[in-house]
């Protein structure tokens, strides 16, 4: 099955069309960075479990929303 919008999804660079751009390396934290980065992590507590089933329900919302029957697309 060929994707008719696929035109638009392109870029072209250099007369090549190409589907997405790479990505770029991650910078790496060093130093002070890499201290307030750890410390900030630790300081993140877990979700309560009110908020835990909120997650849980809403995914289940968007899961059963986006679901489809993969051999209807070939």
């Amino acid at each position: 099955m060929v994707n008719q919008n696929a035109d638009r999804l392109c870029t072209e660079e250099k007369g090549e069309k190409i589907m997405a751009k790479p990505i770029e390396a991650t910078p790496v934290l060093e130093g002070s960075d890499a201290l307030a980065f750890f410390a900030e992590m630790e300081k993140n507590e877990k979700a309560s479990e009110e908020e835990g089933k909120r997650v849980k329900a809403d995914a289940n919302f968007f899961r059963a929303m986006f679901h489809y029957d993969l051999t209807q697309l070939l």
